[in-house]
């Protein structure tokens, strides 16, 4: 099987082309918009590797058309301020757009995957958890973004016949994340937690309550995705890929502290516009039509991640992150960051319904 990873280069196009370049019966072929490697690392790189910006207006290179499978991990990702993101979302889309049509034109048949946000596409919830079918409506850029997309992707399809998947995502973490700060809220976290300084937590000390997923589960995801084989052009293959458990800001620092054994704390600010308030996903229908369902519980996933990203600190030990937390209390007097708080967290969440939305 062909399979050509747009973005490949960043942090899920370089984990999910390691993992497929494993996999002995594909030929993978990446797509990225400079020559250079945003994640952390490449161990088993694609085949071929070639410089291309899909938003721009160069010819899509020769091996596209002929791939089984297109997954395209493409976005113009946040741009400060909020209002020059919105702005650019126009050219954004309708670039992107022509990109798959003119693939298309040039004789694609395969499947396309498309990696949306099920953390920015719903917006606000109105109930818990998120299905597929919970109204749309992005408060930031970049789920604007995702949905206008989606939305154009499902015109073709209906139009021309395009074997459309759509996944939808929580809070991706893993790995092959830069560990620093502007790659996601993970690398902010360990980078403040490492640095002895103090974490920024936007709302209450009960708020960012989300649904985080491990980079391989995502990987595993998409390669179901790949073989589904449940119709042509179906616009309804819509996926939410998360945990259905939900896990707040300030649990995520605890255990990240109790990981590192440095202390943290904590300062509040108000809720920014483009912040959800809850975000956590029900991923039944994966799991009845994909067969998937995530398998890295945020506690081992963080505890590998962290550990990985310390062996390539000099000034944090390896050997301290692979130590086992034990008992040790994220901050005295208190449970939070344990392996037995997190357990038990994991057992009050896992049945799909989460906390309960409180009512106005």
């Amino acid at each position: 099987m062909q399979v050509s990873v747009l973005g490949a280069s960043g942090f899920i196009g370089s984990s999910l082309c390691e993992r497929l370049v494993k996999a002995t019966d594909c030929e993978v072929r990446g797509v990225c918009r400079v020559h250079g490697i945003a994640s952390r690392s490449r161990r088993d790189p694609p085949s071929t590797m070639v410089s291309y910006d899909i938003l721009g207006e160069q010819k899509p290179p020769d091996f596209l058309p002929a791939s089984d499978v297109i997954v395209d991990l493409v976005s113009i990702g946040p741009v400060a301020p909020v209002a020059a993101s919105y702005a650019a979302l126009g050219a954004s889309v309708r670039n992107h757009v022509a990109f798959v049509e003119e693939v298309v034109g040039l004789g694609f048949s395969g499947r396309y995957i498309y990696l949306s946000s099920g953390g920015a596409v719903y917006g606000n919830p109105t109930r818990l958890p998120l299905a597929e079918s919970h109204p749309t409506c992005p408060i930031s850029p970049y789920g604007c973004e995702k949905l206008f997309i989606e939305a154009n992707l499902e015109r073709l399809a209906d139009r021309i016949g395009l074997d459309l998947v759509i996944l939808r995502p929580g809070n991706v973490y893993g790995e092959h994340q830069r560990s620093r700060p502007g790659f996601g809220l993970i690398p902010t976290i360990y980078e403040r937690v490492r640095s002895r300084q103090p974490v920024t937590i936007f709302g209450s000390a009960t708020a960012g309550l989300r649904d985080y997923v491990h980079e391989q589960d995502l990987n595993s995801a998409i390669i179901a995705a790949a073989k589904y084989r449940a119709g042509t052009g179906a616009k309804g293959a819509v996926f939410n890929i998360g945990t259905g458990v939900g896990t707040l800001t300030q649990e995520v620092c605890a255990l990240t502290s109790a990981i590192l054994r440095r202390p943290v704390s904590y300062r509040f600010r108000d809720l920014r516009e483009t912040d959800v308030s809850t975000n956590i996903l029900d991923a039944r229908r994966a799991m009845k039509e994909l067969g998937w369902v995530a398998k890295i519980a945020l506690y081992d996933g963080l505890a590998a991640t962290l550990s990985a990203w310390n062996a390539d600190r000099s000034s944090v030990e390896p050997s301290r992150a692979n130590r086992s937390i034990g008992g040790r209390e994220g901050r005295e007097g208190d449970h939070y960051g344990t392996k037995a708080h997190f357990a038990h967290r994991r057992k009050q969440d896992r049945k799909f319904g989460g906390p309960k939305l409180s009512q106005a």
